[in-house]
């Protein structure tokens, strides 16, 4: 098992807002759930390929993650390799490279990969194998960013741009984003201070969508005061911050919280449903609809069947039609695009739009219809 930093990037959004995490759950080198295993053998195998120059079905799986060998692992990480290789075009290649980011607080992380191009470029690639939540760019990627300034001696012109990339095969989302050498600059000058807080072990709590991955999440009394302040609209007291030592939540409070949850529940549910009445009669200030996401679905099955058999896909699993997503990777596997063989066979549907944070991703759009039961929650 590699060893880990005490301020980990991987981390960082946690840490960098609430140290006082680092306090109670120091960063401790995770033996891993069963998701995260099947990570590092995608991982793994994806090293060995890129610095062998090989496919993922040319490899031999590395003898440590053997049991995790499948052709669907196989095929996201091709899917990883491809992209690596289309980015890298005549730059250099450093794979699983260790980067220094902040070494006088100890953080530091090994990035995926990191391309440096001769036109004064730096590229930072990482694989994320997992399929629960669609990935975006954030604070580790730009961290492993700064980190790799550190390689500007190996171009051939002073380095202006730093991009950072995710691959996360499984859920077909590629997101990317560029940081003028500048900005990075600025970034450390202005989270300096946070990372210091986090090292020196402040024991300040700050409440927020980080904890979702704090280790201390059910017991944290500085978040359980945030929320249930929140659910008693007792809005007008600060918010919650330790000033002493750490007291967990004790059990008796523990259920107190669980026997709360169908009635804040509820209540959520039905303010979400008044504020998208009112978005659907009406513009509100801080939201804003997009559109809902797009789906495939065959609509002349008997000749898509036809089509596929004439290139030897067998498109039936008893004794239903293939899904989209297994039909795409066979054809794949032919070298055939599906949407192309497919043409005229598919029709894409998408879903009620959502109502999210106007800060959210996606262009704004306006529902087709005004009843509030076409919303759809995010």
């Amino acid at each position: 098992m590699s060893a880990h930093a005490k301020l980990s990037p991987s981390s960082s959004d946690r840490w960098l807002a609430c140290p006082a995490s680092i306090v109670r759950a120091p960063e401790t080198e995770d033996e891993g759930s069963e998701f995260a295993r099947e990570g590092s053998a995608a991982h793994a195998l994806s090293e060995v390929c890129l610095k062998l120059g090989i496919d993922a079905a040319q490899a031999t799986f590395p003898a440590e993650w053997v049991a995790y060998d499948s052709a669907e692992l196989r095929a996201h990480v091709q899917t990883y390799l491809d992209y690596v290789r289309r980015e890298l075009g005549d730059g250099t290649l450093f794979v699983e490279q260790e980067v220094q980011i902040f070494g006088q607080y100890g953080v530091w992380g090994t990035a995926d990969v990191v391309i440096v191009m001769p036109n004064g470029v730096i590229k930072i690639i990482d694989l994320k194998y997992g399929k629960g939540i669609l990935v975006e760019v954030g604070p580790q990627l730009i961290l492993y960013g700064i980190g790799g300034l550190s390689f500007d001696w190996l171009s051939e012109v002073p380095v202006h741009t730093v991009e950072a990339h995710i691959v996360q095969p499984r859920r077909n989302n590629y997101p990317s984003q560029s940081y003028p050498v500048e900005e990075l600059v600025q970034w450390v000058k202005d989270n300096t201070a946070k990372v210091a807080r986090a090292f020196n072990g402040v024991n300040e709590a700050v409440p927020g969508l980080h904890c979702k991955w704090c280790p201390i999440k059910g017991t944290c009394r500085e978040r359980a005061e945030h929320n249930l302040k929140m659910a008693s609209f007792d809005f007008a007291e600060p918010e919650p911050k330790c000033t002493g030592d750490h007291e967990a939540m004790t059990e008796e409070e523990l259920v107190k919280v669980f026997v709360a949850i169908p009635m804040i529940r509820t209540y959520l549910d039905h303010v979400e449903e008044e504020v998208a009445k009112r978005a659907h009669e009406h513009p509100v200030s801080g939201l804003k609809w997009i559109a809902g996401r797009a789906v495939r679905k065959i609509i002349d099955v008997a000749n898509a069947c036809l089509k596929l058999r004439a290139i030897g896909i067998e498109p039936y699993a008893e004794p239903k039609l293939l899904g989209i997503t297994d039909l795409e990777k066979t054809a794949k596997g032919k070298g055939v695009k599906l949407d192309d063989l497919l043409a005229g066979c598919i029709e894409k549907i998408r879903s009620k739009p959502v109502l999210v944070p106007e800060s959210a991703r996606g262009e704004a759009v306006t529902p087709e219809k005004s009843a509030a039961e076409d919303f759809e929650k995010a």
